[in-house]
């Protein structure tokens, strides 16, 4: 097993975990999200952003999970702390590589990632019908701070 930032090489390589992510959101919610396949563009984008990285892990000589993630700033109100935060955008394994011990990897990457950018914490949301990734979290010591109805 390897984790290392994504490059544009491999853009393809990524569009079937990105997909995936999608088609578990729509699976979970398909009133509100629909399967879809990502545009290269979107993907290469997060590549080369410059506040965040995908990152990649690979296993058995191919990408089989990532973690996308960026540098955000809390909002400037008065009431607020004014500090970066990390927000894990997408955190997927493709399903037979799953249960082996690679979205904990990932995320610890993601915890590390957060670090070495300065972020006070590590953020994400996930859908409330995600109990898999939300039993992920728990392990991973995560609790929920916000519950949107």
């Amino acid at each position: 097993m390897l984790i290392r930032k994504a490059t544009l090489e491999d853009t393809e390589q990524l569009r079937p975990l990105f997909a995936g992510s999608l088609e578990n959101m729509a699976r979970l919610q398909p009133r509100q999200y629909r399967a879809a396949e990502q545009d290269l563009a979107f993907i290469q984008a997060g590549i080369v952003q410059e506040n965040g990285d995908v990152l990649v892990l690979e296993a058995e000589g191919k990408i089989v999970g990532l973690a996308s993630v960026f540098v955000e700033q809390a909002s400037p109100l008065p009431f607020r702390v004014q500090q970066s935060y990390c927000e894990l955008d997408t955190l997927y394994v493709l399903e037979g590589y799953r249960n082996r011990g690679f979205g904990m990897a990932l995320l610890e990457a993601a915890r590390v990632w957060a670090k070495e950018h300065g972020c006070a914490s590590l953020q994400l949301m996930t859908l409330g019908e995600n109990t898999g990734a939300q039993r992920l979290y728990a392990r991973a010591g995560m609790r929920p701070h916000k519950i949107i109805y």
